[in-house]
């Protein structure tokens, strides 16, 4: 009797799999949830009446499995990224009196992972004023 149950769990795998990737659009996601979806089945193996419906029962665990996750990505604090770089003019003169616009990437005041690679170099003329 447990080798059948456990063959009627396993039969599914592969629709499992499939409502899955409809749902995370993402191969290592979808997997990692049919494997969370067949752990708490087989734990909470026991609870399942005779009659019940094992596929509608299964796929309703990954989905829940699916919308928990959801949630809890939502109410986790969100990193949010500064810009790294910012874009200057520089109006200068030259010494025949003309003004031209020199451009450079600078870096933030947030301190880069890069360090000093991160820092801008003149950039392109964008011509004489």
């Amino acid at each position: 009797m447990q080798d059948m149950q456990d063959t009627t769990l396993s039969c599914y795998i592969d629709e499992l799999f499939g409502y899955a990737m409809v749902l995370t659009r993402n191969p290592a996601e979808a997997t990692d949830l049919v494997q969370e979806t067949y752990v708490r089945a087989l734990k909470a193996k026991q609870s399942l009446h005779a009659n019940s419906n094992v596929k509608s029962w299964l796929f309703t665990i990954l989905r829940n499995i699916w919308l928990n996750q959801l949630r809890h990505e939502r109410s986790a604090p969100q990193i949010v990224g500064l810009c790294t770089r910012i874009w200057i003019n520089v109006h200068s003169r030259r010494l025949s009196g003309k003004r031209r616009i020199r451009s450079w990437w600078l870096p933030s005041a947030v301190p880069s992972a890069a360090g000093n690679r991160d820092r801008g170099s003149p950039g392109h003329d964008a011509g004489a004023l």
